[in-house]
């Protein structure tokens, strides 16, 4: 599933250790771009995530997994990232390629 949105609060990073070895784990809040938005906690796992892109206010977006597991009849449902794109990226790219054209595209006559 694909979310697309605004990062609006960014939580503390957790560690922890399980039998696999140690993990890390960073969750940040994305609000939706829609008609009526909505605010959805997500969460992201270990060093494959582009990290740098986890930062308030950065336009992304976010491919997650949505999974739900029962703990004493009860249900509780996690949302993992499993990749963060950040939107813009490539137009600002484009527009630097553009500048860059315009600059030398004037011509001496």
């Amino acid at each position: 599933m694909e979310l697309k949105g605004k990062i609006i609060n960014v939580f503390a990073e957790e560690r922890g250790q399980s039998v696999k070895g140690e993990w890390v784990k960073r969750s940040f809040l994305i609000e939706t771009d829609e008609q009526y938005p909505k605010q959805i906690k997500i969460d992201a796992f270990g060093d494959k995530l582009n990290v740098e892109f986890i930062k308030k206010n950065n336009i992304v977006t976010v491919f997650v997994n949505i999974e739900s597991k029962e703990y004493n009849g009860r249900y509780f449902t996690n949302i993992n990232a499993y990749k963060i794109e950040l939107m813009g990226k490539e137009k600002q790219e484009e527009k630097k390629q553009e500048e860059k054209y315009n600059e030398s595209d004037e011509l001496p006559f």
